[in-house]
């Protein structure tokens, strides 16, 4: 392969491993629980208890969410763990500065729904009032 058919090849393969990471990524902030964690732990690294007790005080009375059983929990800080986004270090969870670097990138997206959620509602009952009328 000539020098520049390898740097196409390249260019191309790093834009889906970019794709995929970023998909993965908000798929992460996007479930029902992590983005909880990365807001939870932002003010001060936890231990597990703390954190969930955390997490049970906050989703359930301000997010209408049910309470985060051990398993999920454990699950999720699993898989930011795996992300880089946060460490367990002696008995706490902490974000690192890879995860402290998510977070303004994640309240964007948060601000913008805060922004956008009655536009984002009336699209909704617009489109399943058209939806329900179709045969």
């Amino acid at each position: 392969m000539s020098e520049p058919d390898q740097d196409a090849y390249d260019a191309q393969n790093d834009d889906r491993r970019l794709g995929r990471l970023a998909r993965d990524l908000l798929d992460r902030v996007g479930d029902r629980w992590s983005a909880l964690v990365i807001y939870v732990l932002y003010e001060r690294p936890l231990r597990f208890s703390e954190l969930k007790a955390r997490i049970d005080e906050f989703g359930p009375r301000r997010l209408g969410r049910t309470e985060i059983s051990h398993k999920m929990l454990a699950e999720v800080l699993r898989e930011l763990r795996r992300d880089g986004l946060i460490v367990h270090a002696d008995t706490e969870y902490a974000l690192t500065p890879l995860g402290r670097s998510f977070w303004g990138p994640m309240m964007a997206i948060h601000n913008w729904t805060q922004e956008h959620l009655d536009e984002v509602e009336q699209a909704r009952r617009a489109f399943d009032k058209v939806e329900d009328q179709s045969p």
